[in-house]
């Protein structure tokens, strides 16, 4: 494991069937978003990417919005970044992300191991708006 950043040293994780959450309220729910996320750990050894239900996989979620579906983390940390649609932030301007893996797996219940999460403005029509009238 690649270990170079600091912050790369701890992680947020949950065990089982539990789904990590992330909540983000008072949005802007004209801007768009890309979260970008340093997954930690190891995928489960000898699985193959293409088994979507062996241990380690994992879901991400925004709101109602699949950003990735059960899938291993890199095998060497590094940032991956997703778009947030505009819809996903409209209704009330609360985002939750939310990562699980499928339920009812064993092993070691050990999964959503995340170094790192931004969630960054890409681009706000409330800035837009302001440069054009300037």
């Amino acid at each position: 494991m690649q270990t170079n950043r600091l912050a790369w040293q701890r992680k947020a994780l949950v065990f089982y069937d539990a789904t990590l959450r992330l909540v983000y309220p008072n949005l802007d729910p004209r801007a768009e978003y890309v979260l970008d996320i340093v997954y930690a750990g190891k995928p489960p050894p000898g699985g193959s990417d293409l088994e979507a239900t062996a241990p380690g996989r994992n879901r991400l979620m925004a709101n109602d919005e699949l950003l990735h579906d059960y899938v291993a983390p890199p095998v060497v940390m590094t940032k991956q970044s997703f778009p947030i649609s505009r819809t996903t932030t409209a209704g009330g301007g609360t985002l939750v992300v939310k990562c699980d893996q499928p339920p009812g797996l064993g092993g070691t219940g050990r999964t959503c191991e995340i170094a790192e999460v931004w969630l960054r403005v890409v681009s706000s029509k409330a800035k837009e708006l302001t440069a054009n009238l300037l």
